[in-house]
């Protein structure tokens, strides 16, 4: 049920170089949600800035050149707002506002953010406090979550547009690989659900969404009444499906040009996202080095549909500790007043036994 529509190379090659004009995105959007049917459209994609109106953009190159005719110049004028192509997908947005979820990322505290960046957060905060989930916490307890620093987020009038958005940030491990995502993040005391919980919520028809947060750290998550399991900070383990394309992947240019099977995409969930070389955001997997950041979302959805997130029971880190320490006194002991030879197959053949 989980699908990725994807600005892949063969979509390069037919449509050109991406970012593409807005009007091809609400295009692909209506394509997906009228035309093809699927329920819900989750965003790995941020559209930050004004796209350029190419009506305004010709009357300023024909005053550089010199060459502004009167009676062209006035007919450009006339007919800027055609060429407002971020109006194109405002409209789309607002259209299919409860089947969408514009994505954003945030930095987390510490990071180097951009000043522009910093300075629009009061504004991006405010468009976002729709969005934040029912959380049941005290201030302590609310530390352990990650912490919004700044939001690099969609033009105001695409967050206006939509009724959720949703961050689509990834935390690799220390070896850079990717095996959990996050499902909640903190901004001035409200709690902001993932990209993943908010396309999840939308495609199962809007239950209620909540958080529970002691001192322990989150307790529980919840989606209607999907428990998701999680470690004390919100983030899930992801269990990977395998390496990249996993999933069911169709190029944006084929539902521009109408050439998908409709039974792909009838009453699915899509991710919208980039993997054409060179552009999209890798993120290394246990099973791929270089693995579409899409796949990790379209793997959380399809995680908590089938009940297949992984659990780490809070007690497994005592266990872990109980052990390695049993094994030293049991290596210890093996070659305590030993011979060489005993002592290296003692050294050597312990862990050996273990890992077979």
């Amino acid at each position: 049920r989980v699908v990725i529509v994807a600005i892949d190379d063969n979509s390069l090659s037919e449509i050109g170089r991406w970012p593409w004009p807005r009007d091809k995105v609400a295009d692909i959007v209506d394509g997906i949600l009228n035309r093809y049917g699927a329920k819900a459209i989750g965003f790995d994609i941020v559209f930050s800035e004004e796209q350029a109106n190419p009506l305004k953009e010709s009357i300023r190159l024909l005053k550089k050149d010199g060459k502004a005719n009167n009676q062209v110049q006035a007919w450009l004028t006339k007919h800027q707002k055609i060429g407002n192509l971020d109006a194109q997908l405002e409209k789309s947005f607002e259209q299919h506002h409860s089947q969408i979820v514009p994505g954003y990322f945030f930095y987390v505290k510490d990071s180097d953010v951009p000043e522009q960046t910093l300075k629009r957060l009061p504004q991006f905060s405010k468009l976002m406090q729709a969005s934040a989930m029912t959380a049941e916490f005290t201030d302590d307890a609310i530390s352990v979550i990650p912490r919004i620093a700044a939001v690099e987020g969609n033009l105001p009038q695409f967050t206006e547009s939509a009724d959720a958005v949703g961050f689509f940030n990834f935390f690799p491990d220390p070896d850079g690989t990717v095996r959990r995502i996050p499902l909640i993040a903190e901004l001035d005391g409200y709690i902001y659900p993932s990209m993943v919980m908010q396309t999840l919520r939308t495609f199962v028809d809007w239950p209620s969404m909540s958080v529970k947060v002691d001192i322990g750290g989150v307790n529980a998550i919840q989606i209607g009444d999907r428990v998701i399991r999680t470690d004390h900070t919100g983030n899930m383990l992801l269990n990977h499906y395998g390496p990249g394309e996993s999933f069911t992947h169709i190029s944006a240019a084929d539902v521009l040009a109408g050439r998908v099977d409709s039974k792909l995409l009838k009453d699915s969930v899509v991710i919208l996202g980039v993997t054409a070389v060179g552009v999209f955001d890798y993120r290394p997997s246990p099973y791929d080095s270089v693995f579409p950041g899409v796949e990790g979302h379209a793997a959380a959805i399809s995680n908590i549909l089938n009940n297949e997130e992984i659990s780490r029971p809070g007690y497994l880190e005592l266990v872990e500790l109980t052990s390695v320490l049993l094994l030293s006194l049991l290596c210890g002991f093996l070659v305590y007043h030993r011979g060489a030879v005993v002592q290296t197959i003692s050294i050597f053949g312990v862990p050996l036994v273990i890992i077979l």
